[in-house]
């Protein structure tokens, strides 16, 4: 018979949702074990931290849920490169736009924030095991009260599962119903770059139709390029096509790491927690990487968990996670939008944005005549009145996106420069 391993909470993914679950609870007294079977051990003991496809910046969001984590902001710049904020260009203009002067955002190798979520986690007695886990569910799969790991048997409390888009969890504990609603392929390769060559303060995005480059400053001399696109991406080369300018600034850059791919999906699910099984991270749904805010949604989520764990019920980490969600989503499909049209409009809701107008650099045809919510001249194409005879043809497949000032409330409530730019245009 397997030997029994005590603990309750059970994490499962070792990625930063998942370390970032574990210490949140461990920060709430639970004994947390964590299990991930892509962990190696390097030469110290240590678990290696994994290296996935990611755009690698840390928004202010990110920065103040891992202070409540215990990684201050000054270990954060110390490990990375802070950036002001962000510079938008297309072939035809650009604006830049910085966020407050005490809240900056951090460019970071993921492999970098992982290795110190690892070492917090281990500080608060978290253990962490590079193995996999198999869910064995009650009659009824309600419950999942044993989970076999590496030949012992573990009857957690809670069960946690932190394991990426395709996760096993979901799948285990029948929260697999979901309903995606965008597919598109990312490929991130890393730079080392004179610093003559490049503005380190800045993340710069790169727009063309249907695809999105980032370039974010994450090392002294180092930047991470990673490309958004609707088809699929072969290599990095033929993924900068579309950007001629961000060609010219690598062409003297050397190549420092292999490059990474996957899959970003916007991806929604009708319940993220069932019994004692909770999702986390990816794993609960999802929103476009054009968001930037995969990272800072993970945190969140986790720091909303032990309060449940507390109360015995998912039911608050539920609504918990609506509302955490439901910013980020109704963002998404309006970047995803706004990905096949002009540009234009964006430009004209960063100038227009008080707050912003101290910091903004702007090129193009600035004294063109600007309409007043220049977003619903765009939609008024792409979706028309009841009364119009074209509302007989087919629709745009984001069809929900015109709603999002209603569903979003006043734009205060988003927390990152692009929505608070876009949202206050339409206030």
């Amino acid at each position: 018979m397997p030997a029994s391993g005590r603990t309750t909470v059970l994490v499962i993914g070792g990625g930063p949702a998942g370390l970032a679950t574990a210490i949140a609870a461990a920060q709430a007294g639970c004994l947390v074990t964590l299990a991930e079977p892509g962990l190696g051990t390097n030469a110290a003991g240590r678990c290696s931290p994994l290296d996935k496809c990611c755009g690698e910046g840390l928004l202010p969001p990110a920065i103040e849920a891992l202070g409540r984590l215990g990684l201050s902001r000054d270990l954060l710049e110390a490990h990375g490169r802070p950036f002001r904020g962000i510079h938008f260009c297309s072939p035809r203009q650009q604006v830049a736009a910085t966020f407050a002067a005490a809240s900056p955002g951090i460019g970071m190798r993921r492999t970098m924030l992982q290795s110190l979520l690892e070492r917090r986690a281990c500080e608060l007695g978290v253990s962490i095991l590079a193995t996999s886990a198999r869910l064995v569910p009650q009659p009824g799969g309600v419950q999942v009260r044993q989970v076999f790991i590496d030949g012992m048997t573990y009857t957690p409390d809670w069960i946690v599962g932190a394991d990426g888009s395709r996760s096993a969890v979901r799948h285990a504990a029948g929260l697999a119903g979901e309903y995606v609603t965008s597919q598109r392929y990312a490929l991130r390769q890393h730079y080392a770059l004179p610093a003559a060559d490049f503005d380190p303060s800045l993340v710069r995005v790169y727009w063309a139709p249907g695809t999105q480059a980032y370039v974010t400053p994450i090392a002294p001399g180092q930047i991470g390029v990673a490309v958004l696109c609707s088809a699929k991406l072969r290599s990095m080369a033929s993924a900068l096509e579309p950007f001629p300018a961000l060609q010219a600034l690598l062409r003297n850059a050397t190549v420092c790491s292999s490059p990474r791919g996957a899959v970003s999906v916007h991806r929604s699910l009708q319940r993220v927690g069932r019994g004692n099984v909770a999702l986390v991270g990816d794993a609960s749904g999802s929103v476009d990487a054009i968001t930037g805010d995969g990272l800072s949604l993970a945190f969140a989520q986790a720091l909303a968990l032990p309060g449940a764990f507390a109360q015995g019920s998912l039911a608050s980490y539920q609504r918990a996670h609506a509302k955490l969600l439901r910013p980020a989503r109704v963002m998404s499909r309006a970047l995803l939008a706004m990905g096949h049209t002009p540009l234009q409009p964006t430009w004209r809701c960063c100038r227009s944005v008080p707050s912003l107008a101290s910091s903004r650099r702007c090129s193009g045809n600035t004294h063109a005549p600007q309409p007043a919510h220049p977003w619903r001249s765009t939609y008024a194409r792409l979706y028309p009145p009841r009364s119009d005879p074209r509302r007989n043809t087919k629709r745009p497949r984001l069809r929900r996106v015109p709603c999002f000032r209603r569903q979003l409330g006043p734009p205060a409530h988003v927390p990152h420069l692009w929505t608070h730019g876009l949202l206050r245009q339409l206030a």
